[in-house]
């Protein structure tokens, strides 16, 4: 049984049950129908192709992706506007540091079956938690607050944030 704090189990998660569910998953509700806790009873998945709305939570995206190469590859199809595409661009530039290639065109994620290769690897630091401690930066004018491994060609959106934060004497 998977669980967590009284927030986590206001997060919808029934998009991401579904699509494994899809792939073999046993996985059931232990309370709210689409929330958690989950119930999960291990077994093989086989990968197929998947639809997936656009506005769903990229990190489903990317649990996807990510299992997928290990299952026989499959297709995800993402109908709609793709709201995080930048964050699905970074798990498949991840993906491809460990060997195992897919594709992103339009609105359809190809995925090949696949084993990863491991290497050592850049994980990008996220630019949206590192914005607090700019904003903390820029109350405290004196301070010397150091960020590592934020990257200045990031794809996520919120980089952006070092723009708005410079004009605050923040760099």
């Amino acid at each position: 049984e998977i669980d967590g704090s009284e927030r986590m189990r206001e997060r919808p998660i029934g998009v991401l049950v579904d699509a494994l569910r899809r792939l073999g998953a046993d996985i059931t509700y232990g309370g709210r129908e689409g929330f958690p806790p989950l119930r999960i009873v291990g077994k093989s998945l086989s990968g197929t192709d998947l639809v997936l709305p656009g506005d769903v939570d990229s990190q489903y995206v990317s649990a996807l992706m990510m299992i997928l190469p290990t299952i026989g590859g499959g297709t995800l199809h993402l109908t709609g506007e793709i709201i995080s595409r930048p964050y699905i661009d970074m798990t498949r530039q991840l993906r491809e540091q460990m060997e195992v290639r897919c594709s992103f065109e339009g609105n359809t994620v190809t995925v090949p079956a696949g084993k990863y290769v491991w290497h050592d690897c850049a994980v990008e630091s996220d630019w949206s938690a590192a914005s607090y401690w700019f904003a903390m930066a820029a109350l405290l004018p004196n301070s010397d607050v150091v960020l590592k491994g934020l990257n200045e060609e990031s794809l996520q959106g919120d980089s952006l944030v070092r723009n708005l934060f410079r004009a605050l004497g923040v760099k």
